[in-house]
């Protein structure tokens, strides 16, 4: 028997920072975050006064933000799982607006999210390992179906020259390119067995796609693999445009609410953000059955 308890912590989860800007071009901070007790909100924070606004979710079963892009536009867009859609926060709008499933029936959990060079939004997901593209432009989606045959979980890349890279887990890592040109796709680079080694894929700080492994570490270049004996480090993580670092102090303890800033000139400056969570529900598991007695009751 289950016994609904009530929420004991007001908690948020998958929490992800980006640098952007409001509706009127001024540079802004936002917060992206997941509860379990209710959908997925973002945060628009002025990061001169840690003022904020709160944009809640729509979306049945739209608790985990498990990716999100911060667009060249200044859009956002996030995948929500496990109601599996794209959802897109557009300064010039100021809405958190539902763009729609992914892939009906495939696509329930969004893995990353990457952006090509004609702008369209590229979305690997769990559990078809499948790739789909949405184009702000037509607001239509296209489904390229399974980049993998096995394997469950795609996190793709878009290189330089508009290749989607997939990143392939879990019985096997591997990388596997896809050209949306020729819609040709092809596995690069070494395969790891689970269990047997590591792999990852990762952008590096010019730009370029890299593979880093037990095996070798190899440049991916267009539909092939290219072994290197140095790799670049990853690229780093965004800032304001003034330089301004910011992170959140307290991640550490899970509580995000703590947001502090590092300025060039070495200011520090730490917000607190009173933003409203649902939380976490909990329930507790009885062993006994409705209609068992327990000893002393």
């Amino acid at each position: 028997m289950f016994l609904e308890l009530g929420v004991p912590v007001r908690s948020v989860n998958k929490v992800r920072l980006f640098a952007g800007r409001d509706g009127k071009g001024a540079p802004c901070i936002y917060a992206v975050m997941g509860q379990q007790a209710d959908n997925f909100f973002v945060l628009q924070i002025d990061p001169e006064t840690g003022s904020f606004r709160q944009f809640v979710s729509e979306v049945p079963s739209s608790n985990y933000p498990t990716a999100a892009l911060m667009s060249r536009t200044g859009r956002l867009y996030i995948g929500a799982a496990y109601a599996g859609h794209l959802l897109c926060f557009d300064p010039d709008g100021d809405v958190l607006e539902d763009l729609g499933p992914i892939n009906p029936g495939a696509a329930i959990f969004p893995c990353r999210i990457d952006e090509s060079p004609d702008r369209r939004i590229w979305i690997g997901s769990y559990g078809t390992a499948d790739l789909t593209s949405y184009d702000p432009k037509t607001r239509r989606f296209t489904r390229y179906g399974r980049m993998d045959d096995v394997d469950m979980y795609n996190y793709p890349f878009v290189d330089p020259e508009g290749n989607i890279v997939c990143f392939i887990r879990t019985t096997k890592l591997h990388v596997v390119v896809f050209d949306p040109r020729t819609r040709e796709r092809r596995t690069v680079g070494p395969v790891v067995e689970k269990a047997m080694g590591n792999l990852e894929l990762y952008r590096g700080e010019d730009g370029e796609l890299y593979i880093r492994s037990d095996l070798r570490n190899f440049r991916v270049r267009g539909m092939r693999a290219e072994p290197v004996d140095v790799l670049p480090n990853p690229e780093p993580e965004p800032t304001l445009p003034c330089g301004t670092k910011f992170g959140f102090s307290d991640a550490w303890d899970l509580i995000y609410r703590k947001l502090k800033l590092s300025r060039p000139d070495g200011r520090t400056q730490v917000f607190y953000l009173d933003y409203e969570a649902s939380g976490s529900d909990i329930f507790y598991l009885s062993i006994f059955s409705a209609t068992t007695p327990r000893k002393g009751g």
